[in-house]
């Protein structure tokens, strides 16, 4: 027998699964009750197990064999009985399809059944206990008030979870009663396909109307989602000739769907006809049916439907014209695009400039130019010269289509007919005329200098520049006159901006009389008003300043404090002394407290000035009033009331930031609380203590240090919860505050907080500071277990910092007081091979203290090192490494470092040069000091007569008898 494709495919897949059970065909028939005869024809392909029970068995039988097999090959497995089952029986399929349907549906139910169960009986509960609650209720009245208030606490949260319960409980009804229905429906369906054949079942669809396009979208669907694809090939062939035509956006959906259950030549059918017989009514939905063609491949309905389209397009709105062509393009229909193009260019309105430009640009993009150039050519005689930008990005478009003609005539129009109202539109216009049509710009700056608007100031300063960047004079003088005249003055900040454009010379005057105009300017803006008074008084316009300054004096608004502290500044700098008190008494009385540090800016002017009673005043309002957002200016305010000695009403800020102050700053809250302990607010601290224990910020470990000792005093605690925080989240920058967070720690008896914050710490504290990190070492062995701080000299020992000199040494004394004898020695190798030679102190230090850690195979390494990278640049530092060399007993370095002093000596400092021929004749270098003195009595400089005759001396005693001769004829001239 020939099977086909999909039947083959299964039955072999089936074939190797029976295969890996193990079992011959008489075994498996006999142990698991399966016909003989079934099986055989399961295995020969003859028949196609209906359901999945089969399947199931045999791979539950490799399971319990060890050999499971993954979800994914089940779903293979269960796809490949479908196909097969659905090309060998359809009508089974079908009923497959709905029996597998059924079985979820009757799974869902059972599972709504169970939920709703289970509901009630959680609602029965607790209604028996409500019943009971109420029963207590009853008999305890009029004894236990407390537990009265408990009890109807406890059934009021019983009755809330009643009426939750009620609610899922009628969610899971309705969701089993929905999966009843749908059991019965597919029960129902079920059992009329039991008794009717594949070929009866066409006339299920008897009644369908096959012109009305969605009936037919969702009867496809709804065979497609129940697998009846045999079922869906009957209706797509009615659908291909039968379908109306008469709902263009509906024809789309319905390609779709043939293609959807394979009916690609219906498809292709029905496309036929409706590229020639759809309405073109809907040009969207028609561009949609093209773009669907072209995925069939249909290109002879493309082009039918393109013709159409063209035809019926109406050439009077450019931006569908423009669409069109852009989806023409995009579907590769460019002689259909051309023709609409050529239709357009000649019959297309152009009253709209924006349009004008968006279909010129389409036509260049096209490479239209015979209709570009029928349409520009419209265009530049009639097209509207209002809204101005449009008109300018118009004549951008002609510029790039290089139309120069064209665009020299529209410019043309547009320099004497366009409105000015547009002041950016202007000033670009003006630009754009720049390297290209001077004489127009010129008439065209001049109208616009008497017809631009005035009300924004920055566009007219944009104005003159461009009148002043292409010589314009007459024209930039004419609108600078009218500016300085007319611009109004409800912003300071524009007035500001054009004051600075007006006082360049040549226009200074025009400054001057727009400064006495400004000093009437609205004060609505505190910011802008500072601003313009700067600018006034930079451009040295004082009388000005001064005017306008005590209009801010006494009228402005105080609601921006930073503003109020920069005017009174202002105030001060223009000598108006009397102004800047009354202003200094407003903004005691007036000013809002929202910022903090302005606050305290004013504090300190009042003081300054002498305006005590004010000073009390705005003390007293900050006490009250201020934002304690900033802990910094909370604590600056306390400080002002303490020298104040306004103690009610430190008092009541005291109060204030107990309970409300920010606690982003720990400084700042350690030094409030630390004020509260003074004035023995103990309530307060106590408060504030608990708050900060709980939220400080932990970016100052000193701060966190300080305030874990004020909690294990008063809050104990409120000290451990503190130090768990710590413990977790503190940072390690500074390692002296970790080491006395540690202790602190340890004074209280927080072991465990201790070792977690110890632990942190030895594997992650920076070690750039060795001093701070031999605290933390000291800490570590006093308080922790061994292997912390041996985590942490570890860390010092192979990557501490040696680099810079004097870090060495402080790390080498930690190691060495931690007991942390190996990593000593291992920081001091890496030290003696990697740290700098060039400070001759630091080079010694570190000899001296290698030697006295008895380390001589370091201080080997270390002298040899020195003896040949230390820079010899002042004989001093040559004398002191050279004792420091023999001091140690690394005289073979020494000898090597003599010989280098010797070839290349430095001989500026005589009165070194001559310490350093002591230092080599006493430590033996004797050849070296003779090699010493011949470079001295040729080089070194003659300028002090007492140090070269003290040389001269020397070179004699050393037996250096001809250097000493050399040295003495050279200085004979200048003796």
């Amino acid at each position: 027998m020939h099977l086909k494709p999909a039947v083959r495919e299964w039955t072999e897949a089936l074939r190797d699964l029976f295969a890996a059970t193990g079992y011959s065909q008489n075994q498996f028939s006999r142990v698991f009750h399966v016909d003989k005869g079934s099986l055989s024809r399961y295995l020969s392909g003859h028949r196609v197990p209906n359901d999945h029970r089969f399947l199931d068995k045999l791979l539950d039988i490799l399971a319990k064999g060890g050999k499971p097999v993954g979800e994914g090959v089940y779903e293979h497995l269960t796809l490949l009985q479908l196909k097969a089952l659905l090309v060998a029986h359809p009508h089974r399929y079908l009923a497959r399809l709905v029996t597998d349907e059924l079985e979820a549906a009757l799974a869902a139910r059972q599972t709504a059944e169970g939920r709703a169960g289970d509901l009630e009986e959680q609602i029965q509960r607790r209604v028996r206990q409500v019943e009971e609650l109420a029963a207590d209720q009853e008999r305890l009245r009029d004894e236990w008030a407390a537990d009265r208030a408990a009890m109807t606490a406890e059934r009021d949260r019983l009755e809330q979870e009643i009426a939750e319960l009620t609610r899922d409980l009628q969610r899971a009804r309705r969701t089993r009663d929905e999966a009843e229905e749908r059991c019965r429906q597919l029960e129902v369906f079920l059992d009329h396909l039991e008794g009717v054949q594949l070929s009866d079942l066409n006339g299920l669809f008897g009644n369908v109307d096959f012109t009305d396009p969605m009936s037919v979208v969702s009867l496809l669907d709804d065979l497609r989602s129940l697998g009846a694809s045999g079922h869906a090939m009957v209706i797509a062939e009615r659908v291909a000739t039968e379908t109306s035509l008469d709902r263009p956006h509906v024809i789309g959906l319905l390609l779709d769907r043939l293609q959807s259950v394979r009916a690609s030549a219906q498809a292709r059918v029905l496309a036929v006809r409706a590229a020639v017989s759809m309405p073109l009514d809907n040009l969207y939905a028609a561009i949609d049916l093209m773009v669907r063609l072209t995925r069939m491949d249909a290109s002879t309905q493309v082009g039918v439907l393109a013709d159409r389209i063209v035809d019926a397009v109406p050439v009077t709105d450019a931006r569908t014209v423009t669409m069109t062509l852009d989806s023409l393009r995009e579907l590769n229909a460019d002689a259909q695009a051309n023709a609409l193009a050529e239709r357009a260019a000649a019959g297309l309105p152009v009253s709209d400039p924006l349009a004008v430009a968006l279909f010129l640009g389409r036509l260049r993009d096209m490479g239209a130019d015979a209709q570009a150039g029928v349409f520009m050519a419209r265009a530049v005689a009639a097209t509207p010269l209002d809204p101005p930008h449009m008109v300018l990005d118009l004549l951008k478009t002609l510029r790039a289509m290089d139309a120069s003609g064209l665009w020299t005539t529209l410019a043309a129009r547009a320099a004497e007919e366009m409105p000015v109202r547009d002041m950016r539109a202007t000033t670009a216009l003006l630009d754009l005329f720049r390297d290209h049509a001077r004489d127009t710009a010129r008439g065209f700056a001049a109208r616009a200098a008497v017809g631009v608007p005035l009300d924004r100031p920055h566009a007219v300063v944009g104005l003159l520049d461009a009148m002043d960047g292409m010589g314009f004079a007459a024209a930039s003088e004419r609108l600078a006159e009218r500016a300085a005249r007319e611009t109004p003055l409800d912003d300071p900040n524009d007035v500001a901006a054009l004051l600075v454009r007006l006082a360049r010379p040549g226009t200074f005057g025009k400054a001057e009389l727009l400064a006495a105009r400004a000093v009437s300017c609205s004060l609505a803006g505190p910011r802008a008003v500072v601003l313009l008074l700067r600018r006034l008084q930079a451009l040295g316009m004082t009388a000005q300043a001064r005017e306008l300054a005590e209009r801010a004096a006494a009228e402005m608004r105080l609601n921006v404090p930073r503003t109020a502290v920069d005017l009174l500044d202002l105030l001060q700098g223009l000598h108006l002394a009397e102004e800047r008190n009354l202003l200094l008494r407003r903004t005691a009385a007036e000013m809002s407290l929202n910022d903090a540090m302005a606050t305290v800016a004013v504090l300190d002017r009042l003081w300054d000035s002498t305006e005590w009673q004010a000073a009390r005043i705005l003390l007293r309002r900050a006490a009250a009033h201020m934002s304690l957002d900033d802990g910094e200016a909370t604590v600056a305010v306390l400080e002002r009331l303490r020298e104040n000695g306004s103690g009610e009403h430190t008092e009541v800020l005291l109060r204030r930031a107990a309970a409300h102050m920010s606690l982003d700053d720990g400084e700042a809250t350690v030094a409030v609380l630390e004020r509260l302990r003074e004035n023995g607010s103990g309530e307060h601290a106590q408060a504030l203590l608990r708050r900060a224990a709980d939220d400080m910020k932990l970016d100052k470990p000193e701060a966190a240090v300080a305030l874990l000792a004020m909690l294990r005093d008063h809050v104990p605690d409120g000290a451990a919860a503190f130090a768990r925080r710590a413990a977790e989240g503190i940072p390690l920058g500074d390692p002296r505050a970790v080491a006395g967070l540690l202790d602190g720690m340890a004074d209280i008896g927080l072991a465990a907080e201790s070792e977690r914050l110890a632990g942190r710490a030895a594997a992650g504290v920076p070690l750039e500071d060795p001093d701070a990190v031999a605290v933390l070492l000291a800490t570590l062995a006093g308080t922790q277990p061994s292997g912390t701080s041996r985590l942490l000299a570890g860390r010092v020992a192979k990557t501490g910092p040696v680099t810079r000199p004097g870090t060495v040494l402080p790390a080498l004394d930690g190691l060495k007081a931690a007991g942390a004898t190996s990593e000593t020695v291992e920081f001091a190798r890496r030290a003696a091979l990697a740290m700098p030679c060039e400070d001759h102190r630091e080079v010694a230090a570190l000899l001296h203290a290698l030697r006295e850690e008895k380390m001589k195979v370091h201080v080997g390494l270390f002298a040899e090192r020195a003896a040949t990278e230390f820079p010899v640049k002042d004989a001093r530092g040559a004398v002191s490494l050279l004792d420091a060399l023999y001091e140690v007993g690394a005289r073979v370095s020494a000898k090597a470092f003599s010989e280098r002093v010797a070839a290349a000596p430095p001989l500026d400092d005589v009165r070194a040069l001559l310490t350093l021929l002591d230092s080599l004749g006493r430590t033996g270098s004797s050849m070296e000091a003779r090699i010493l003195a011949g470079h001295a009595a040729v080089r070194i400089p003659l300028d002090d007569s007492a140090a070269v005759a003290e040389l001269t001396d020397r070179l004699r005693g050393l037996g250096a008898d001809a250097q000493a001769d050399v040295l003495e004829r050279r200085f004979a001239p200048t003796g």
